[in-house]
């Protein structure tokens, strides 16, 4: 007999739809190659239990607000209704559209993104003729660059150049450019080379769009996107939100087609039908951890790895409320033993790297799990801040650790190899987002609750983890 939740639903039901999710995210993009399989690597949660999104903070280089939208596209010339702009809301986030539409897409997307090149081709145009241009859709484009993708952020950044220079369409061109035309930019050290070309084709005034890209004026806005995605539950490019609620990877356009007339009628979206058959997992191969990063049994019967982001909010969540529970009911009494992995998602959590590194750096001193602990519980003391390096260190003192010695370990970047060494780890084994688990090998991605790992620890003690992954 499973396990019941008090409200009624299966434990192991939460297991099979953490699978489920991962099939209906086929069509996004996998964080190490361009195969489809695995969307990109991002905080995640169940979509159930993300978060409203919040406000993104207000930046000085934004592009002009919707009311006075410089550039912005007349309807003559797009062919479109009489309500039809192309250019930017009050927050600054570029959009296509009639502002008073009954509809609002949002797409979070990578420029550098295959699948999202593929939706980009193939249904993008028919929603803007279908939907946009006859004011039934306003599309709001927001920016989550990968972190396997590394020329990602300098793209958005080159768009959001090109419509402050521009205006709207402008901004729109270069989006539209910049799909086009990945494979010429894809994969270069530095391609702001080549979006300077662009912006001279386009007609843009190249000095003020270079002086733009240089600076990095328009850094803070890609940032603040993508922590709005990260917010809202986004775990794989192209995820889209209609009216409010989620569609996930690149859909055909039936999809859209479907989700936007139920939005239009005030309906909830219809629930996204898998383009393929579940995939039954099998046990990961996880490699040998640092000593000072385990903790319990070796003899356990029940290891379970994570793979984790000290930044990440979402971890913050498991490590506060979930591992205490894990560790006394499992781990203390010789049941589970656990390994921790670093996975910092750096394009997202700029200071997540020197935090796994200090965590590192207090372990050569026995002390990684005290350090583990603080950088959890004191994550809104230092994400984000300029002096997260000094605000470590004094959690080092705190901890009553060598601080010469543990400075001068956080000052060499002598983990950062190892740590590069998890994330490919992860990558290799298609982790979809922070936190991620294997139990006995087998896969649980995110922040699940207590009784989802007190039921899966169960059925791996009992040989038969294996059996709730399939088709029921």
């Amino acid at each position: 007999m499973r396990k019941q939740r008090q409200n009624g639903t299966t434990v192991g039901a939460l297991i099979l739809a953490s699978l489920v999710l991962s099939v209906l995210l086929l069509a996004g993009c996998q964080p190490t190659t361009d195969r489809p399989g695995e969307p990109a690597v991002v905080d995640a949660a169940p979509m159930a239990e993300a978060p409203a999104a919040t406000p993104a903070p207000e930046d000085a280089n934004a592009p002009a607000p919707a009311a006075t939208p410089a550039g912005a596209a007349s309807a003559a010339e797009s062919g479109a209704g009489s309500g039809y702009q192309e250019a930017f809301t009050e927050e600054g986030r570029p959009f296509r559209g009639d502002p008073n539409a009954p509809v609002v897409i949002e797409e979070f997307s990578s420029f550098q993104c295959p699948f999202c090149t593929r939706y980009f081709q193939e249904t993008y145009p028919r929603i803007i003729a279908d939907y946009v241009k006859t004011g039934k859709v306003l599309y709001i484009f927001r920016d989550y660059p990968l972190p396997n993708q590394p020329q990602s952020p300098l793209a958005a950044e080159a768009a959001l150049c090109a419509g402050q220079v521009g205006g709207g369409s402008a901004y729109w061109a270069m989006h539209d450019t910049l799909f086009e035309r990945q494979t010429e930019w894809s994969g270069r050290g530095d391609a702001s080379e080549i979006f300077g070309g662009y912006a001279a084709d386009l007609g843009l005034e190249t000095a003020g769009f270079e002086t733009c890209l240089n600076s990095g004026a328009t850094q803070a806005q890609v940032r603040a996107d993508a922590a709005e995605g990260e917010g809202r539950g986004v775990r794989g490019t192209p995820t889209f939100f209609v009216n409010g609620q989620p569609l996930v990877g690149a859909q055909p356009y039936a999809a859209f087609a479907q989700a936007i007339d139920a939005a239009i009628a005030g309906e909830p979206l219809p629930s996204a039908e898998p383009s393929a058959a579940a995939v039954i997992p099998t046990p990961a191969t996880i490699a040998a951890a640092d000593e000072e990063m385990t903790i319990g049994d070796p003899n356990a019967p029940v290891t379970i790895v994570e793979f984790s982001d000290y930044q990440c909010s979402f971890c913050a969540r498991h490590s506060l409320e979930t591992w205490p529970l894990i560790r006394a009911g499992y781990v203390d009494t010789g049941r589970v033993r656990w390994v921790f992995k670093d996975l910092p998602l750096t394009s997202i959590h700029p200071q997540a790297s020197k935090a796994a590194e200090a965590a590192r750096c207090a372990g050569e001193q026995d002390a990684f799990w005290e350090m583990h602990d603080r950088l959890f519980a004191g994550q809104a003391e230092w994400a984000g801040q300029a002096s997260h390096v000094a605000i470590f260190e004094g959690y080092a003192a705190d901890l009553g650790l060598d601080t010469a010695s543990f400075n001068a370990c956080l000052a060499s970047g002598r983990w950062t190899e190892a740590i590069n060494a998890d994330v490919a780890e992860a990558l290799s084994l298609g982790m979809q987002g922070t936190p991620g688990f294997f139990i006995n090998g087998y896969p649980v991605r995110g922040a699940q609750p207590f009784d989802l790992f007190e039921y899966a620890i169960d059925l791996a003690e009992q040989g038969t983890l294996g059996d709730a992954y399939q088709p029921q």
